[in-house]
């Protein structure tokens, strides 16, 4: 089961987000992700996070060749405790995390963090559920280094389906 369909990095590459096992897909134009093999090359990548996944966005870092680092990551929102969502007198705590694609050794691909070790997972935001009641869209925008004394950070927005508003809080990138 995927909870949607986003762009990636590339016109050819496509995020599937498969919801109730909390897994990020990176897939390619034209592959069809429910006859591969879990751990099939062509499948392209995936990342397994604890929360169950909602919606997720990329954040394409606009300084990377200025610093000469590549601070590009796919932002996941999720939710602690999903099975309590139709319940709106509950509090669901939630998770926003990054996830940042590292070259394989010796390769042209790219991989997602995951058990084994390769790319980088980061939880960047946490909430009991009181601020934000539940989390399904979470994006970042860079923030200007020129007016931030040279500072590679950005703006995290986080929004849900039962907001009242959006929390915005500043992040290191």
């Amino acid at each position: 089961m995927d909870n949607g369909l986003g762009h990636g990095r590339t016109t050819e590459e496509i995020m599937v987000v498969r919801a109730t096992i909390g897994q990020l897909v990176l897939a390619h134009a034209g592959e069809d992700i429910n006859t591969m093999p879990p751990n099939s090359q062509s499948m392209g990548s995936s990342s397994y996070l604890p929360p169950w996944i909602t919606r997720r966005t990329y954040f394409s870092d606009p300084y990377a060749e200025e610093t000469g680092s590549d601070a590009s990551v796919f932002v996941l929102a999720g939710l602690v405790r999903a099975v309590t969502f139709p319940l709106a007198s509950e509090t669901i705590p939630v998770m926003i995390w990054l996830v940042q694609p590292r070259r394989r050794v010796g390769s042209d691909s790219e991989t997602t963090g995951d058990s084994s070790g390769q790319g980088r997972t980061k939880l960047i935001f946490q909430d009991d559920g009181r601020v934000v009641r539940t989390a399904s869209t979470a994006v970042l925008v860079a923030i200007d280094r020129r007016a931030n004394d040279g500072k590679k950070q950005a703006h995290l927005f986080v929004t849900e389906p039962l907001a009242q508003g959006v929390v915005v809080t500043e992040i290191d990138i």
